[in-house]
């Protein structure tokens, strides 16, 4: 992202690129508001091949129906 330099995220990166390393995988990551959920997802994948879903409060038979749709 152009703008606001991305920093002290170095141990979730390396997580996620151990797990992006894998055949397989899927993450779900949760957390507070504001403390950068989407930002650390978006420098992640802004360079590989990956499908982002972003969910509310949603009953988990919509959000599943809707995960399916993207595959």
């Amino acid at each position: 992202m152009i703008g606001i330099e991305f920093i002290g995220r170095d141990n979730e990166m390396k997580i996620l690129n151990k797990e992006y390393e894998r055949k397989s995988s899927f993450i779900l990551i949760t957390g507070r508001r504001r403390i950068g959920k989407t930002r650390l997802i978006k420098e992640f994948i802004s360079d590989k091949e990956a499908i982002y879903f972003l969910t509310s409060n949603q009953t988990e038979n919509l959000i599943l129906r809707t995960v399916l749709a993207y595959i």
